[in-house]
């Protein structure tokens, strides 16, 4: 009897402890933040994919428009390269690395699709 009071007791504890660890992790593109030409440019990479992140790793940011561009290597960034707009989006910042982030969905995957199509006729136009 004691075995099972003790292992009843065990389990109404171990039940909060282990509800509480639940990690909702979700996909997420770093945000990249540069200044071009006195204005604040926000874009993703796409070439580097998404990222796993737990949401409790975040601080709330704010809503910015964000733009899809794949940087050169040993370039500057101007005006004049290929990037496309990807949409306004909530920006997270990781408390850990001070690093920006939005949360990916399925309705960018069409953008960043017709973001390479578009990438390859302007680098190489007919």
């Amino acid at each position: 009897m004691l075995k099972k009071i003790c292992s009843l007791v065990l389990l109404a504890l171990l039940i909060p402890v282990i509800a509480g660890c639940s990690y909702d992790q979700e996909d997420y593109y770093e945000v990249h933040v540069i200044e071009a030409q006195a204005s604040t440019f926000r874009y993703v990479n796409p070439d580097e994919g998404r990222e796993l992140h737990s949401q409790n790793e975040f601080t709330n940011e704010d809503t910015y428009f964000i733009y899809l561009y794949a940087p050169a290597e040993d370039e500057v960034f101007t005006f004049e390269q290929f990037f496309s707009a990807l949409g306004e989006y909530y920006v997270y910042k990781s408390i850990e690395t001070g690093k920006f982030y939005i949360k990916y969905s399925a309705e960018m995957e069409t953008i960043v699709f017709q973001f390479y199509v578009d990438k390859q006729a302007f680098e190489n136009p007919a």
